[in-house]
């Protein structure tokens, strides 16, 4: 009997991270939460609630998910650094840094948390500190086009126009469909008539 359980729960997962995936957020939640009334220790489930959770805005129930899966697992990478983005849209900027600093001391080569950092460093106008994050993303993933992008924003804020078109460009080979890339790009040829 457990063992069907089990594999309920699994396929139940899945479903539910599907649904995440299909951005049918309240239907996820609705999922994890069945899940949680079986297996409260669930961290995985905990964590993927809490990202459903922030894209529909719902920051700080995102946190309280994040904390849950943090108070089970508190080695969780995934769960920093998420924590670290819920604190920055919530202006918790230190926090929000030393949540990724949490998710780097435990896994240095994680990309998306040098990013996180990176765009946190931004929010805060330190902008060296930004692009050094940045940079460090990128050479653990070259194919990194969300850091490439926030580096070309950063760029562009420092008026260094070139380098950040360079950005813009390199992000629209590596994902041609990511329009906040084609506007930036779009913006700094229309502002800067010579530059091509």
């Amino acid at each position: 009997m457990g063992l069907f359980k089990n594999f309920r729960n699994k396929s139940k997962l899945k479903k539910a991270n599907e649904l995440y995936y299909q951005c049918k957020y309240y239907e996820a939640i609705k999922l994890y939460d069945e899940i949680l009334e079986k297996n409260f220790n669930n961290v995985d489930v905990w964590n993927n609630k809490g990202l459903a959770l922030k894209n529909l805005g719902r920051y700080q129930e995102a946190l309280d998910a994040y904390n849950k899966a943090l108070k089970l697992n508190p080695i969780n990478v995934n769960a920093w650094n998420n924590k670290g983005s819920i604190l920055k849209e919530l202006g918790r900027y230190p926090e929000a840094l030393d949540s990724c600093d949490k998710a780097l001391e435990l896994n240095p080569k994680n990309g998306s948390a040098w990013n996180n950092k990176g765009s946190i460093y931004g929010i805060i106008l330190e902008h060296s500190k930004a692009l050094k994050c940045f940079d460090q993303a990128l050479k653990l993933n070259s194919t990194n086009y969300q850091a490439l992008y926030n580096r070309g924003m950063t760029l562009k804020y420092l008026e260094k126009k070139q380098e950040a078109l360079k950005c813009f460009y390199e992000v629209l080979k590596l994902n041609p469909d990511f329009k906040p890339a084609k506007n930036q790009k779009d913006k700094i040829l229309n502002s800067e008539g010579e530059i091509q």
